[in-house]
Parts: C-alpha cells; sequence; structure tokens
C-alpha cells in the first residue's frame, strides 16, 4: 500500500502524458493491501479490532481517499476485479448473480465511480454448443452485475478491445452487434 501511495502521488506531481489510463489490477487485492496497512499502522490483526467501527472507517476513509486522488487526475481509470457467483433469494425463488470480489466496502467506494461495469464472460448460448465465444456484458439483469452510463454500449459485445472502442468512440452503432449476435 505503501508503494502504491507514492505511485499515485508520482502521478499526481509529474503529470505525464506518457499514459492515458490507470489500470488497477486487481482492485480487490490492493483493497486488501489499504485493510493491512491500517491494521498494522493501529496495531490491531483485523479492523473489527478497534471499537464502535473505528477499524472500518479508517480502512473506508484511506481507501477512499487514495482513489478519489486517482478519480482527479486527467488519466482514464480503470478497475480490474474477479467474479464470484452469489445466491440471491426472494420470497419464493432464489437464483444466483455473478458480482465482482471486492468486499462490499470497497465495492461501495468504486462501483458509483464507475461509468462502464463490464462483465467478460462466455455466451451462454454457445457455450452450450462447446464453441465458448468470449462475450462482455454491459447490461445489467438478475444474473449479472454490470453498468453503462455513456449509453452507447450494446447490452452485449464481443470480448474484444477494437470493438468497445468503436461503440464508444460512436463509430459501431449498439444495434450493429447486437443484430450480428443473433
Amino acid at each position: 500500500w505503501v508503494q502504491f501511495k507514492k505511485y499515485a502521488e508520482a502521478l499526481k506531481t509529474e503529470r505525464t502524458k506518457q499514459f492515458s489510463i490507470i489500470i488497477l489490477d486487481t482492485v480487490e487485492l490492493l483493497f486488501r493491501m489499504c485493510r493491512k496497512y491500517v491494521c498494522v499502522k493501529r496495531g490491531i490483526e483485523h479492523q473489527s479490532d478497534e471499537q464502535w467501527g473505528k477499524g472500518y472507517e479508517l480502512v473506508h476513509d484511506e481507501f477512499e481517499q487514495q482513489i478519489a486522488q486517482l478519480a482527479l487526475l486527467p488519466y482514464g481509470l480503470a478497475f480490474i476485479s474477479h467474479s464470484k457467483e452469489i445466491e440471491i433469494r426472494g420470497r419464493s425463488i432464489r437464483t444466483s448473480k455473478i458480482v465482482p470480489t471486492l468486499p462490499k466496502q470497497a465495492h461501495d467506494i468504486v462501483a458509483p465511480l464507475a461509468d462502464v461495469i463490464g462483465y467478460a464472460g462466455f455466451a451462454t448460448e454457445r457455450a452450450d454448443k462447446g464453441i465458448g465465444e468470449r462475450i462482455v456484458y454491459f447490461e445489467p439483469d438478475e444474473t449479472i452485475e454490470a453498468k453503462d452510463r455513456t449509453g452507447l454500449l450494446p447490452p452485449k459485445c464481443a470480448l474484444d478491445f477494437r470493438v468497445v472502442k468503436g461503440h464508444l468512440e460512436g463509430k459501431t452503432e449498439r444495434n450493429e452487434v447486437e443484430e450480428d449476435e443473433e
């Protein structure tokens, strides 16, 4: 975490044109480093060891401060996270949903900053046939956490940088990929 803070500070003070985007891979690992840093600094084993939830607040504030400072820099900011399947219980049914592995404390900081949340997976209709085409999903539903505040991305498209970039630059219509996939 200390090393990360040094790099973040260098990006803030040097403002290099060498970079256009900062990618944190993986953000859950970065959060764990932050939590460990705060615990060592406080002389505790876990953030719950502080009374009245103070440890949780200290970790939250430390992580939020660093992420907010990165978000203010003149670079793009991307977070990479692994995924997990969780069970969602309704009144009469249970379903599963794919969500980031981020702890809730980190998720509550990172998710509101994100204009786009994409889930990279396999096209279900093709995976059953053994083809396994890689797809990125941008539209949330009951089975996937996703988001697109830009309004430029299709619900799903090929997991290909050029395809996604084409959508974001307005060079590819939203419907164009949807029709190709069907």
